[in-house]
């Protein structure tokens, strides 16, 4: 029993000092002031302001967009498919249960460039295209039977109005 008392006794006086307490800063730095123009977040992220005049600067001059494809004959047809997704006419890309493909063909081809295009059927709107070639866009719709009939066709390129390409659509049934 002494023994054990007395490797206890040793062992408290080898342990080692507990750690003091530090100082730490406040939790929530200050927003820097006109007197201290040092930047909290990182070097450049706050800038005093400025006393002298500011600079003019000239615009620049935004790059060129591809226009519109100019207008001219469009024919459209709807053809069955095996494609595994398509859209459902309300911006989302969904598997396909009856899947169909509107096709839209120009002699000249299609130049819209980076513009986005958007396929407009009724009140159904289509965005993913496809250009299986140079002449013909292509949008797969996952039910072909929710196409409305006897409504127009429309096609708008970038923020362009809309151009009526066709008067109703045929679809098969």
């Amino acid at each position: 029993m002494i023994a054990l008392a007395s490797l206890l006794a040793a062992c408290t006086r080898a342990a080692p000092p507990e750690p003091s307490p530090v100082s730490l800063p406040p939790a929530t730095p200050a927003a820097p002031s006109a007197s201290s123009p040092t930047a909290v977040l990182e070097p450049g992220a706050w800038r005093a302001p400025s006393t002298s005049s500011p600079t003019t600067q000239t615009p620049t001059p935004a790059p060129p967009v591809a226009a519109p494809p100019a207008a001219g004959p469009v024919r459209v047809r709807v053809v069955r498919t095996t494609d595994a997704e398509g859209e459902d006419g309300e911006g989302h890309t969904v598997p396909a249960r009856w899947p169909v493909a509107i096709e839209l063909e120009r002699d000249e081809g299609w130049t819209a460039g980076a513009l986005t295009t958007t396929l407009f059927v009724g009140p159904l709107h289509f965005h993913n295209a496809g250009f299986p070639s140079l002449t013909t866009t292509r949008y797969v719709v996952a039910d072909g039977r929710s196409l409305p009939p006897d409504t127009e066709v429309a096609v708008q390129y970038g923020g362009t109005p809309r151009r009526v390409i066709a008067p109703s659509l045929t679809v098969p049934r």
